[in-house]
């Protein structure tokens, strides 16, 4: 029992990765255990979904029911997206921010943007 928990410690001492636990769209959750995540602007793919668009052109108020459901479903788009890119391209984890001592997770927006 001893070496698998030393052996759990050393891979989270080993993967480097920091975030905070907002910032993670899909996958692994926990950033002391991930080993191969990737990054969204969340911003830029939220609006170009095309409920953001719709919300957008119309005018529609974001805190209004329409709104907040036209949000929620900009959001959603984002989720299923970014979850099937990470498994097309074998990432564990996608975040809207993630930082590591030595490494830079790739930017897959335009790929995440690309699947609407």
């Amino acid at each position: 029992m001893k070496t698998c928990f030393a052996a759990l410690t050393l891979l989270v001492v080993l993967t480097g990765w920091t975030a905070k636990a907002g910032d993670s769209v899909c996958g692994l959750a926990n950033s002391k255990i991930v080993s191969n995540p990737a990054i969204v602007n969340w911003d830029l793919a939220i609006n170009q979904t095309p409920s953001m668009k719709t919300l957008v052109k119309q005018k529609i108020k974001k805190t209004s029911p329409r709104g907040i459901i036209l949000l929620q479903k900009a959001e959603d788009k984002v989720i299923k997206c970014s979850t099937e890119v990470m498994n097309d391209d074998g990432y564990d984890s996608v975040w809207k921010a993630i930082k590591h001592k030595q490494k830079k997770a790739p930017d897959i927006t335009q790929k995440i943007i690309a699947k609407y």
